[in-house]
C-alpha cells in the first residue's frame, strides 16, 4: 500500500549575448536554473507470511482456498488473516541551483560548460504494526499501531533526520570536420543523485549512512556523429565509462539497503536511414561490461544446492527428492562476506550484447507499418552466476491508421512467441528470474478533439 506525493517548481532564464557585444568569431548562450521539489512517500507492507501469493501449478490460474494467502486489504485481522505488519515514511526536500554556457567558436567548435549545487534535507522513519512472536501468523503478537506502544516495538523503531548536499558538473567539445559531416565529441561529467529508491522512499539506513542520502555518478564518453546527404543518413558511435556511487534502496520495499557502487564500460552505435519520405530503418548495437567497485557484504538468495545439498536418488537413479526441497520454500536468504563478494565482482543481471532493429514504413491512405527486433546475448542473472539467461530474438510488429482526430494502432508484441527471461536488476535481495510474456496483441483507438 503505497501512497506517494511530490510537488516541484523551477524557474529557468536563457539569455544570448548580443553578437555586436563579441567578436565575430564567437557566439555565446547562457542559462541559469534553480529549483525546490519536496517528495513526501509512505508504504504500508505486510512481511513474513502475509502476502498475496497463488502456486501456478494449482487452481487453473484461479484463486482456491488451498493455494492462496490473504492480504492486509481482504482480511486485516491476527488469527487467520494478513496484518499490516510495516510502515515506512519519508519527506525530503531538494533544492538547487545551476547555471550553463554554450560556446560557439568560429562556427564549427562548440563547447558546453556547466555546473549545479544541490542541497537536500530528509527525515524518514520505519515502525512496526505487528511483531510475530512465533513465526506463525495465528499466534499471538506484539502490536504496534499507534497509540499503542509496547517497549518491544520501540526497540525496532527507526528514525532518521539529516541534510546533505552535492555539486556537479559537465564539459562538452565538439568540432565539425569538412568530411561527410563528421562531428568528434568528447563529454565529461559528475552528477550528484538523491538515492531514493523506484517508489521515492528514502529509509532510515540510506540517510543515516556515513555517505550521507546524495550520492554522485561520473560519465566519460568519447564518440563521433555524422549526418549525411540532407540528414538522409546519420550515424554515431561512442565509447563511454560510467561509474556510480551510493547507498541506496533497493525498489523491493522489504529489502535492505544496498551497496551498488559499479562501473560500467562499453560501446554503442546507430544508423539512421531515411532513404524516401515514406520508409524510415533504424539499427543500433550495444557492448557493454559492468562491474562493482566495492567487495562489500551483501545478502543475498541461494538454493539448497548452492549451499552444498544433493538430490536424493533411488537405486535406478531417479530423483525423488530434489537438493532444493532441503531448504523452505526453496531458497534461503545469507549474508554475503566481503571476501566472497569479491570473487565474484561482474555486474550481472544485463545482456552485455544488445542489438536491436527497428523499420516504419507509410503506405497511403493513412495506413503504416512498423517492425522492431531486438537480440539479448545470453548472461548470467545472479550474483554467485549459477544462474544463466539464454539468449533471445524477439520481434515487434504493428499496423496504424490515421485519419483526421481518428489514431488506430495495432502492436504485435513478441509475434514469434518466444519462450524467454529476464533477470531481476538488483544488488540484494531475491535473485529472481522472471519468464517473460509469450505473444500477445494490442488495440488502441484515438480519438483527438
Amino acid at each position: 500500500n503505497q501512497s506517494i506525493h511530490a510537488f516541484e517548481d523551477k524557474i529557468t532564464v536563457t539569455k544570448r549575448i548580443p553578437d555586436t557585444a563579441l567578436p565575430t568569431w564567437l557566439r555565446l548562450n547562457t542559462l541559469a536554473s534553480a529549483n525546490y521539489r519536496r517528495t513526501a512517500a509512505r508504504i504500508v507492507s505486510s512481511g513474513g507470511d502475509f502476502d498475496m501469493r497463488q502456486d501456478v501449478m494449482f487452481g487453473n490460474g484461479h484463486l482456491v482456498p488451498n493455494t492462496s494467502f490473504f492480504t492486509q486489504y481482504n482480511n486485516p485481522v491476527n488469527g487467520a488473516g494478513a496484518l499490516a505488519t510495516r510502515r515506512s515514511d519519508s519527506v525530503f526536500d531538494e533544492m538547487g541551483v545551476g547555471v550553463m554556457v554554450d560556446i560557439d567558436i568560429a562556427r564549427n567548435t562548440n563547447i558546453v560548460l556547466g555546473g549545479r549545487f544541490d542541497k537536500s534535507n530528509a527525515e524518514a522513519q520505519e515502525r512496526p504494526d505487528f511483531i510475530e512472536t512465533t513465526g506463525s501468523n495465528a499466534s499471538p503478537g506484539v502490536q504496534c499501531a499507534l497509540p499503542v506502544l509496547d517497549p518491544r516495538c520501540a526497540a525496532v523503531w527507526l528514525t532518521a533526520d539529516d541534510t546533505d548536499q552535492g555539486a556537479s558538473w559537465s564539459a562538452s567539445l565538439s568540432h565539425q570536420l569538412p568530411w561527410f559531416g563528421l562531428r568528434p565529441y568528447a563529454t565529461f561529467a559528475k552528477s550528484s543523485l538523491t538515492l531514493d529508491a523506484a517508489n521515492n522512499l528514502l529509509t532510515p539506513s540510506v540517510i543515516n549512512a556515513p555517505g550521507g542520502h546524495i550520492g554522485q555518478a561520473e560519465l566519460k564518453e568519447v564518440g563521433i556523429k555524422s549526418s549525411m546527404f540532407r540528414n538522409k543518413l546519420q550515424f554515431t558511435a561512442a565509447g563511454y565509462e560510467q561509474s556510480r556511487t551510493d547507498v541506496s534502496q533497493a525498489s523491493d520495499p522489504t529489502a535492505g539497503a544496498e551497496v551498488s557502487s559499479t562501473l560500467y564500460r562499453g560501446i554503442e552505435a546507430d544508423v539512421k536511414w531515411s532513404p524516401m519520405r515514406d520508409l524510415y530503418l533504424s539499427v543500433f548495437g550495444i557492448w557493454q561490461k559492468g562491474e562493482y567497485t566495492v567487495a562489500a557484504s551483501s545478502t543475498i538468495d541461494i538454493t539448497a544446492r548452492q549451499a552444498g545439498f544433493q538430490d536424493v536418488r533411488d537405486l535406478t537413479g531417479r530423483v525423488i527428492y530434489p537438493a532444493e526441497a532441503f531448504l523452505y520454500g526453496g531458497r534461503a536468504q545469507v549474508v554475503l562476506p566481503a571476501a566472497v563478494a569479491a570473487q565474484y565482482m561482474d555486474r550481472t543481471g544485463i545482456p552485455s550484447t544488445q542489438l536491436g532493429l527497428t523499420s516504419t514504413y507509410t503506405i497511403g491512405k493513412g495506413f503504416g507499418l512498423l517492425a522492431n527486433g531486438q537480440r539479448f546475448n545470453s548472461h548470467w542473472g545472479d550474483r554467485l552466476q549459477t544462474i544463466r539467461v539464454p539468449s533471445v530474438m524477439l520481434w515487434n510488429a504493428g499496423v496504424t491508421w490515421d485519419k483526421d482526430q481518428w489514431h488506430v494502432k495495432l502492436n504485435g508484441f513478441n509475434v514469434t512467441d518466444e519462450r524467454y527471461f529476464r533477470a531481476r536488476i538488483s544488488d540484494t535481495g531475491l535473485g529472481v528470474i522472471s519468464a517473460m510474456p509469450t505473444a500477445r496483441w494490442e488495440l488502441t483507438l484515438k480519438v483527438d478533439f
